[in-house]
């Protein structure tokens, strides 16, 4: 397998690129989901403090969302 582009096909890297932000772009949905409905809630102008697990689940999504940046 190539490792550069082809008039025919992608290089390896170009598709291990794409995968590999495919992925992250996949765990990011999930930690925030996972954040959205198996934490407790979170509601800053009712007094509601986040759970400490809840915003490390929060930071985790932040992190991956820089890396696809």
């Amino acid at each position: 397998m190539a490792l550069r582009n082809t008039t025919v096909s992608y290089g390896s890297l170009a598709k291990f690129m794409h995968w590999s932000i495919a992925l992250l772009f996949l765990a990011a949905y999930c930690t925030i989901y996972y954040r959205h409905y198996f934490t407790g809630p979170c509601i800053r102008g009712a007094g509601i403090p986040c759970s400490p697990e809840s915003i490390q689940v929060f930071a985790l999504h932040k992190s991956f969302g820089l890396t696809i940046l």
